[in-house]
């Protein structure tokens, strides 16, 4: 399992701007606990990229949970299981 780094700053998202079309940029805001929220702008190009990533993780450490879990007879009908 991969652990992030403790260089890392553990944040809760704050807000997301619209996009601004003309300089090509969306706006994310972050609260860090005890001190001022951070707030970036990033290209639309890397956020695509950045988009792509998460939603590949996240549906990667689903998968990952899934099988993980035990199986399991749900059926408490005696003989149902050999159906």
């Amino acid at each position: 399992m991969n652990r992030i780094p403790s260089s890392y700053l553990l944040v809760t998202l704050r807000n997301v701007t619209p996009v601004d079309s003309v300089a090509g940029e969306i706006g994310f805001g972050f609260d860090v606990y005890g001190k001022q929220p951070i707030r970036l702008r990033l290209g639309l190009d890397d956020a695509r990229v950045m988009l792509s990533i998460v939603q590949s993780f996240i549906i990667e450490s689903h998968s990952n949970k899934s099988s993980e879990m035990a199986s399991i007879v749900v059926s408490r009908i005696p003989g149902a299981e050999k159906v």
